[in-house]
């Protein structure tokens, strides 16, 4: 009885996680991510619609992060294939987040001990029909590198309306 009941709570808590429509993660090299480099995050595999967009960075307890927040710029490309006049549709929009890593004392936020998670909302997309999106992500801090990152992550989850 005991096993049923632990399988069933089990099979109750899978069903109920809703696992992202697009998410994937890239490494950064903690020793200095510089703003020349970009990470660059495509997908053309997507139904349309609007789309929560969320991003997620790892710091590494093993090199220090110089500043309490992270600021990102995240680029939104979006082109969807041609129309009737044969025209492919194609815009793009910038937004800049600040994600918090340290509070006022100087401990850190986020959850998990080396490897420390901090997430945020950054906006929304919005994909027409047959649509690819590129989606940028780059530091906007002072100076042309900084330390401490090891990964960034994007998440898409769909909007159910």
């Amino acid at each position: 009885m005991t096993r049923a009941l632990l399988l069933t709570s089990v099979l109750l808590l899978a069903a109920c996680t809703t696992r992202p429509d697009y998410g994937k993660f890239l490494c950064v090299s903690t020793n200095g991510w510089n703003d020349s480099n970009p990470l660059v995050f495509d997908t053309d595999t997507l139904p349309p619609g609007a789309y929560d967009l969320r991003i997620t960075v790892r710091t590494s307890a093993d090199h220090s992060y110089p500043y309490r927040e992270l600021a990102l710029l995240i680029r939104q490309e979006c082109t969807a294939k041609p129309d009737s006049t044969g025209e492919a549709i194609s815009t793009k929009s910038d937004t800049l987040i600040s994600i918090p890593l340290y509070d006022t004392k100087g401990s850190p936020e986020g959850r998990g001990l080396s490897l420390r998670e901090h997430e945020t909302n950054a906006g929304s997309v919005l994909l027409p029909d047959s649509a690819a999106v590129r989606l940028t992500v780059n530091h906007h801090m002072r100076g042309s590198s900084v330390s401490g990152i090891s990964s960034i992550g994007v998440t898409l989850r769909k909007k159910h309306l």
